[in-house]
């Protein structure tokens, strides 16, 4: 005659003014630990990337910043600059702090990762289009020894033009897109990031 029926607690759902920042946070929290996963996971590829970069015969600045220190290799700077070639403010501060780890340490190697392309050709800037065009428009001369340039495919995802609505949002996931090719091509000791 009297069976009881236990009710369960319900779940209530927090007011509307609170789930916007705990979407926010958990939103952070996902893209950073997944930031975190693939970075361990790029290590091992990044190493092979590194002493592919150390050891190759055609890069000029680790030739002679293993020749000044055979018992430590170079410290690698990186840089993330998609926008390294644009002539303006942040570029000159770029090239104004590798200039200044040059005259400071002479066993840093700079490396930036940039997304730059030729206007006519559509091909990736050289190294020596990039630092003609930075002693030329900023007066800074660096010394192309101790400075190397990783081309990033994915600058796109940066772009204004990519993302019509949720313009900073789509920009935000992208630069976080654009850090992860960047740590897959090269693992640096020191890592910049700046997005665009």
């Amino acid at each position: 005659m009297g069976h009881r029926v236990k009710l369960l607690p319900t779940f209530q759902t927090p007011p509307h003014s609170m789930t916007f920042p705990i979407l926010l946070t958990t939103t952070v929290l996902l893209i950073a630990t997944t930031l975190v996963i693939l970075r361990r996971l790029f290590h091992a590829h990044g190493e092979r990337q590194r002493t592919a970069l150390l050891s190759s015969g055609h890069h000029t600045s680790t030739n002679s910043l293993k020749e000044s220190n055979n018992t430590n290799p170079p410290l690698i700077v990186g840089f993330l600059h998609p926008y390294c070639n644009a002539g303006g403010g942040g570029e000159r501060v770029l090239f104004a702090a590798i200039s200044y780890l040059q005259h400071q340490d002479p066993h840093v190697l700079s490396v930036v990762y940039t997304g730059d392309v030729s206007s006519t050709t559509k091909l990736p800037v050289t190294k020596s289009e990039i630092l003609k065009r930075c002693k030329e428009r900023f007066g800074i001369e660096l010394d192309g020894t101790k400075v190397e340039f990783v081309h990033l495919k994915w600058r796109w995802l940066v772009e204004d033009s990519t993302w019509k609505r949720f313009t900073l949002a789509g920009q935000g996931l992208g630069a976080a897109l654009l850090a992860v090719e960047a740590l897959w091509r090269l693992v640096p000791d020191v890592f910049f990031g700046e997005d665009r």
